[in-house]
């Protein structure tokens, strides 16, 4: 995945994590990706993959294409 696609998901990814009130560790307890892993990913350390998102989307109730998406229309504007 693109860094600044990478980068948008990972900003979707934590507005629908706040939005449905999950944290990170139960992100990681829930999709078996380190905490520290996604930290990394959080911060751009690292970069999230589909794989990534798959795992991530259900426990947002979700899917990963929908995460995509709105990462997509989110634009590579930081502030979305």
């Amino acid at each position: 995945m693109p860094e600044l696609l990478s980068a948008a998901v990972g900003r979707e990814i934590r507005r629908l994590m706040t939005e449905r009130d999950v944290s990170a560790y139960a992100l990681s307890k829930s999709t078996g990706i380190p905490q520290s892993t996604l930290s990394r990913k959080f911060n751009g350390a690292a970069s999230f993959d589909f794989d990534d998102v798959q795992k991530i989307a259900p426990v947002l109730s979700t899917d990963a294409t929908s995460v995509v998406r709105a990462a997509e229309r989110s634009g590579t504007n930081p502030t979305g």
